[in-house]
């Protein structure tokens, strides 16, 4: 009998280019995001997941995914 295993690992996605920030507001922690919404955080333009409130951009929750960094 033979066995075989396969391990899969996700790494971070690198984005690479720059983007228009041209009148996308700035990340508020007391402000409520729905799915789609696009903000810059740490000179990056980002777009929510789904609905967030107080989920830091850059942090672990995985509400947002980095479109890259603003031009």
């Amino acid at each position: 009998m033979t066995s075989t295993s396969t391990t899969s690992s996700t790494s971070p996605i690198m984005i690479v280019g720059t983007v228009s920030c041209t009148g996308v507001a700035a990340w508020q922690s007391d402000v409520a995001y729905d799915g789609g919404d696009e903000i810059t955080y740490g000179g990056d333009l980002w777009t929510v997941n789904y609905w967030s409130e107080a989920d830091v951009p850059d942090g672990v929750s995985g509400a947002w995914a980095n479109d890259g960094l603003c031009a």
